[in-house]
């Protein structure tokens, strides 16, 4: 069994891990992140409505 030091490296580690990730989600760009959304199957659908919403309103607050 691992010892407590060791327990809490390994989960510290992990967060390390977890942020480098954020980070790198982050400066994708969308078409980027939604083929990694895909590749997971990860419900690319719901993605691509936010998206298309996004779409929506930004072009009515041009057009106005």
């Amino acid at each position: 069994m691992k010892d407590e030091w060791t327990q809490e490296y390994v989960k510290y580690s992990n967060e390390v891990l977890k942020e480098n990730i954020i980070d790198e989600i982050e400066s994708m760009t969308v078409h980027d992140f939604q083929n990694l959304v895909e590749k997971y199957d990860l419900e690319a659908h719901i993605i691509d409505g936010i998206v298309f919403d996004l779409v929506h309103a930004i072009f009515e607050e041009r057009t106005k």
